[in-house]
């Protein structure tokens, strides 16, 4: 088995709020484990829960709130020799990493406590310590 596989690398949090005024999300974590994680919106948008992590897929339910969020939005790619996940735009529709404007193809280092806008939601990444 993969050295990726045996153990947490990061929690992926979901903040409380949203970037949209009067709109309020109870925060939630990911466990993330995998080598690569894809996040995006889901084609249903009927789901157990607004936003999910099935195997290496966070998706995120389709409604009015998520028109700026695409089915393959972003990906999430370990770096074993600096353990560290790099985040890739795969969407038209852009990201904000720590403020910065991602466009499609673009990609950045994630350090610890790196926030990203997903609009309207906002994950702050924390590496699991050694």
């Amino acid at each position: 088995m993969f050295e990726f596989l045996k153990k947490s690398k990061a929690t992926l949090t979901l903040s409380a709020e949203s970037a949209v005024k009067n709109q309020s999300f109870p925060a939630q974590e990911f466990i993330l484990k995998e080598e690569k994680i894809e996040i995006g919106k889901n084609k249903s948008p009927f789901s157990e829960k607004f936003i999910s992590k099935i195997g290496s897929k966070i998706t995120i339910a389709s409604n009015d709130l998520t028109k700026k969020i695409s089915i393959n939005h972003s990906l999430l790619t370990w770096d074993m020799n600096t353990s560290t996940y790099t985040y890739q735009e795969q969407s038209e529709k852009g990201s904000l990493v720590n403020g910065e404007p991602l466009e499609k193809g673009e990609e950045t280092v994630l350090e610890d406590g790196s926030e990203i806008l997903i609009h309207p939601f906002k994950f702050t990444l924390k590496y699991t310590p050694k």
